[in-house]
């Protein structure tokens, strides 16, 4: 599903992926740390472009897994 910055305040609490892309580096950090505040009490699991880039099998592995 592909959500506009606007519609972010809909998704609901029980998505258990987000993918995060865009040129602006600033609007997906402050997305990205309301969604983290919202699942403060639940197992969060963060992950970077550049770990899953260069570890694409333990990123794979840690998904399937879990």
């Amino acid at each position: 599903m592909i959500v506009k910055p606007y519609e972010l305040d809909k998704i609901r609490n029980d998505l258990k992926i987000f993918l995060f892309y865009g040129k602006n580096e600033g609007l997906k950090k402050l997305y990205i740390s309301q969604c983290l505040e919202k699942k403060k009490n639940s197992n969060v699991i963060k992950y970077e472009e550049k770990e899953i880039l260069e570890n694409e099998n333990i990123f794979f592995e840690n998904i399937l897994s879990n």
